[in-house]
């Protein structure tokens, strides 16, 4: 989550796999040089990432992602979808299209843009949320399946609406390009400019620990809420309202892409660079008082240098990190929200390699 001129923007990456997201025994653990199964699994959305943007309390301008939300395409013109895109008929009629988690947060964030991908058609469609009188009521119980508790039932007859906008791929003569227009309140009168958001800086401290465990070992959805509240005091001494992101934050740490290797790409024998980090993760971590965890990240100037790529790309010293406040631990439990209980039984299982299940989703991807 960033905010940009007014607007508070957030994202959620990567495409959902039904059978990865439900695996709640899996941990993250795909990392350079991949596997095959790892090139895919390393994309699939993770419920912590769910849980992480679940734990929003203040309104989403724009919410971006790679696929739709699903239950989306009956608040658009599905005849006009239909006639681009005829394939799709069966899983709108099943409710099987779009990821299970960015519906959730559609519902529970209901923010004012919600812009995806992925099918390669432009698509429009507005949805007319019912206001809850309790947004943690929306739940992820067993298998994945969204759920609402008797409160969650009970609605105001109207809330806010969500637009959404899907785009086609960025070739000519597609639909690929649409500017938006938001009205914001925003009184500083100067240049925009990119900020990190203090929320959301709170909610990445309050649940780092998770990024490499297994879903399984996430805490009650109310914990994290709890240990969200207790890290923005950490967020704001150190920070201390400068959340501004510099012009010249972004630092080169890799060769630029090279076009004449375009071919090379394609082939999975060859050969592939090991982990790198950046610095501006490092000092982001160093600020939040936070340590790299392996393999999700690591740091920059201690990346493997084997491949004569290790350190500043213009050869200068190793950024100081600041002092390190300790980390933030949290009780074990179980739940990516509020009420999940582990359905371990009927969970399917990724095997070791990491095999890809096909999924109708994926089909925008080519390795």
């Amino acid at each position: 989550v960033v905010r940009f001129g007014g607007l508070r923007i957030a994202g959620l990456s990567g495409i959902y796999n039904e059978q990865r997201y439900n695996n709640v025994h899996v941990a993250r653990d795909e990392a350079p040089p991949y596997t095959r199964g790892g090139m895919r699994s390393v994309y699939h959305v993770r419920p912590l990432q769910a849980t992480q943007l679940g734990l929003l309390s203040k309104p989403i301008d724009i919410m971006l992602s790679h696929d739709w939300p699903r239950g989306i395409a009956p608040h658009g013109n599905v005849g006009a979808l239909l006639k681009k895109k005829p394939f799709l008929r069966k899983e709108i009629h099943e409710n099987s299209l779009g990821s299970l988690p960015a519906e959730i947060l559609l519902r529970r964030l209901q923010p004012r843009q919600w812009c995806s991908a992925h099918m390669h058609v432009k698509f429009g469609a507005e949805v007319h949320h019912a206001r809850l009188r309790d947004p943690n009521s929306l739940t992820l119980a067993g298998g994945g399946r969204p759920q609402s508790s008797q409160h969650g039932q009970q609605r105001e007859s109207s809330g806010p609406i969500t637009r959404f906008l899907s785009l086609d791929k960025c070739l000519p003569g597609r639909a690929c390009i649409e500017v938006l227009e938001f009205a914001v309140e925003d009184d500083r009168g100067d240049e925009p400019v990119l900020e990190l958001d203090e929320e959301w800086l709170a909610i990445v401290r309050a649940t780092h620990q998770y990024v490499a465990k297994p879903p399984r070992d996430l805490p009650p959805f109310t914990d994290l809420q709890g240990a969200v509240n207790n890290a923005r005091d950490f967020v704001r001494r150190s920070f201390d309202g400068n959340y501004t992101i510099p012009k010249d934050a972004v630092a080169k740490t890799v060769p630029a892409y090279d076009d004449s290797s375009a071919k090379r790409k394609r082939s999975l024998s060859a050969p592939q660079p090991r982990q790198r980090g950046n610095p501006q993760t490092d000092a982001l971590f160093a600020k939040l008082g936070l340590e790299h965890i392996a393999p999700v990240t690591v740091p920059y100037w201690n990346s493997s240098r084997s491949d004569n790529t290790g350190g500043p790309a213009d050869g200068g010293a190793a950024p100081q990190a600041e002092e390190s406040a300790g980390f933030f631990r949290l009780s074990d439990g179980l739940a990516p929200f509020e009420s999940q209980q582990a359905s371990a039984a009927a969970a399917p299982v990724v095997n070791a390699a990491g095999a890809h299940v096909g999924d109708a989703n994926e089909i925008d991807i080519d390795l």
